[in-house]
């Protein structure tokens, strides 16, 4: 697994990351380049279109909307199915 996060445990700000460190982008691409990356709706919509899917990975959207569709990505309900899904995707 892999994440970055402020003091505080802090993932997101208002739709987006709090900093902006273009080394950090670059470790993240190379890190999950050719694996599943599970995410939450919320995060895959702060991706700016251009960006969604992410290249080079299996993308895997955690929503209970049922009616949510995310083209290029793959929808599970919840973190046990996107990790179960994440694991038979490999």
């Amino acid at each position: 697994m892999i994440w970055a996060q402020a003091r505080g445990g802090v993932i997101g700000a208002a739709g987006t990351m709090p900093w902006h460190l273009p080394e950090d982008l670059r470790h993240f691409s190379r890190t999950t380049k050719g694996s599943p990356v599970v995410m939450g709706r919320r995060t895959w919509e702060s991706f700016p279109p251009k960006y969604r899917p992410l290249p080079g990975r299996i993308n895997i959207v955690i929503t209970r909307d049922d009616g949510f569709a995310a083209e290029g990505a793959v929808r599970a309900r919840d973190l046990p199915e996107g990790l179960r899904l994440a694991r038979d995707l490999l």
